[in-house]
């Protein structure tokens, strides 16, 4: 179900997705109506909230807000996908509902692509707050300093960041990358970016514009099979380049990301499972000191059970 009129002269379309969220979702709202640059519509897709999130959007009085409500999936990328559907701008940018602007983020970041011609999608430096909204130092890429141009090695050894909050994206470039990957049940935001990477090179504004929120209910890397979802990205990725030196990066992602996966298994007290994934390492990558090891684990904590 759609609620909201159709903004038909929206320059950029922002998708939201949502799920049970409404102490942070206000916010994020806040910064998206704090724009300056107005000509924007907001597609808050709502993944079948408990809470009362349907009711405070319904009760805004902006005509660029727009709630689609949904049936509990799960999927953030059917959610994204989804809000790509209903977008009617030219440009699509994309903010999660714990996350926040800067009230300047859309203003400067289409002043750039204007200033430059030639790219077809931008992104920005980023920061993190606490569940407070209080800045707090970055977990990961932290002496990152975004740059234009492709720097696609750096990205697939996450030497570099694109949060998927920062991206502002042609709908028409989208549309030629088909729908985010339904299949991965979270980092459809990384696949986005390594995807958009290899099609067209980014206008970074380094200005910090965007600001990621940790709060207890947020991080994906406590997930037991993190590293197991991981490996999967990088070997459907590995699959769309012919760059000699991207496969071998994406071997090596694979190759370590399932030899951690084995170790995860191995402390929950399954070698069998541990055992098949290590082999699964050692095939992306032969002479891997930590595949190799990692089997020999396996195989001791087998006799040990069957002894």
């Amino acid at each position: 179900m759609l609620i909201g009129m159709a903004v038909t002269d929206a320059l950029v379309s922002v998708v939201m997705p949502t799920y049970n969220r409404l102490p942070y979702l206000r916010d994020s709202v806040d910064s998206v109506l704090r724009q300056t640059c107005p000509r924007w519509e907001l597609i808050v897709v709502d993944d079948g909230s408990t809470d009362e999130t349907a009711a405070y959007l319904s009760g805004l009085r902006d005509r660029r807000v727009h709630l689609v409500e949904h049936s509990h999936c799960g999927n953030p990328a059917q959610l994204r996908n989804i809000g790509i559907e209903r977008a009617m701008g030219e440009y699509v940018a994309f903010l999660d509902s714990d996350d926040l602007w800067h009230a300047r983020k859309l203003e400067l970041q289409m002043e750039a692509l204007r200033t430059h011609a030639g790219y077809r999608w931008s992104y920005t430096g980023y920061g993190m707050v606490d569940e407070f909204g209080n800045e707090i130092p970055i977990r990961v890429g932290g002496g990152w300093t975004p740059r234009s141009g492709s720097f696609l090695p750096e990205l697939v050894m996450q030497r570099a960041a694109v949060p998927i909050i920062t991206v502002l994206v042609e709908r028409a470039l989208l549309s030629e990358l088909g729908r985010l990957d339904e299949t991965l049940p979270f980092l459809d935001d990384y696949d986005l970016a390594l995807n958009l990477m290899i099609r067209a090179e980014p206008l970074a504004v380094s200005r910090p514009l965007s600001w990621t929120r940790e709060h207890p209910g947020r991080s994906t890397a406590r997930r037991s099979d993190h590293h197991e979802v991981m490996a999967l990205l990088y070997s459907r990725f590995r699959a769309t380049v012919g760059d000699r030196r991207i496969l071998r990066l994406c071997d090596a992602q694979c190759a370590s990301y399932l030899a951690s996966a084995a170790k995860g298994k191995i402390r929950r007290g399954q070698p069998r499972e541990a055992l098949r994934v290590a082999i699964q390492a050692l095939g992306y990558r032969r002479l891997f000191p930590r595949g190799w090891w990692t089997v020999v684990r396996c195989l001791f904590a087998r006799l040990r059970r069957s002894a």
